[in-house]
């Protein structure tokens, strides 16, 4: 029997986060910085310096460097790819964190709209964990983590077509690459959240906070500490029988009989 501190432990563990120079990705960096994991943050640079965020993630005591990737532009992936592993040797846990949104009533949404943001969050997921699964392939070990959205399994009435099909699409990638990966010992599961005060949400928040929290069992937004505890878990062999599944992590709001946002 393995005692629970062992378990959350990641140390020797690598780690890249992609949009984890801001928001959540940020948490999440920190937090599998905390047990003991090395870290890669990859980012566009347009919202927080990846060569900052490093520097704060390294008082943690761990290595941590930044690398400059557009997920959804193909050669900068397989170069982020590249330069973690020439860097590190190896990438133990992939968490596929960038996303973007655009608001738009469904009629009016255009095609290049729509494209930007299904280029970004469906197949930017796809490509990262395609060129970080064939690491781990050859690893015969891997962990990744898709952050997703309640708004694959509802839907809203505020525009977000797009948003919402790329993430339910993130769902079924997520469940795909569990069942064909499961035999090279690669775990692959999600994260749904809902309402946290980073990145995209902050609008919705600070305009329609007091509604959302009515809404919400739990009677709150999400915080830090929300995500730290559920990421470290994925990410350690405290989930070690866990692969295919999205942990929901929204202060009971997919439970709620009659929801509405």
């Amino acid at each position: 029997m393995t005692r629970i501190l062992e378990l959350i432990n990641l140390k020797n563990k690598v780690a890249l986060i992609t949009g984890g120079a801001a928001g959540i990705g940020v948490w999440m960096a920190k937090a599998l910085a905390e047990v003991g994991a090395d870290i890669i943050i990859s980012g566009r640079g347009k919202h927080g310096s990846l060569e900052d965020t490093a520097a704060e993630i390294e008082k943690l005591g761990v290595r941590c460097i930044g690398i400059k990737c557009d997920v959804g532009n193909e050669s900068q992936v397989i170069n982020m790819v590249k330069k973690s592993v020439d860097e590190f040797g190896k990438i133990d846990i992939l968490v596929n964190n960038a996303g973007i949104t655009w608001g738009s009533p469904s009629e009016e949404m255009t095609l290049d709209n729509w494209s930007k943001v299904i280029q970004t969050n469906l197949t930017g997921t796809f490509l990262v964990s395609r060129e970080v699964g064939k690491q781990m392939i050859s690893q015969k070990q891997g962990n990744i983590i898709n952050i997703t959205s309640l708004w694959a399994f509802r839907g809203a009435e505020w525009g977000a077509i797009g948003y919402a099909s790329s993430k339910a699409g993130v769902v079924g990638l997520t469940q795909q690459l569990a069942i064909e990966w499961a035999k090279y010992n690669i775990r692959v599961n999600g994260i749904a959240l809902s309402w946290f005060p980073s990145g995209m949400s902050k609008f919705f928040i600070q305009n329609f906070g007091r509604v959302i929290k009515k809404a919400t069992p739990l009677k709150r937004v999400g915080n830090e500490d929300d995500i730290k505890g559920v990421i470290v878990f994925l990410a350690s062999n405290a989930s070690s029988y866990i692969t295919g599944q999205i942990i929901c992590v929204d202060g009971g709001v997919l439970a709620r009989m009659g929801m509405s946002f």
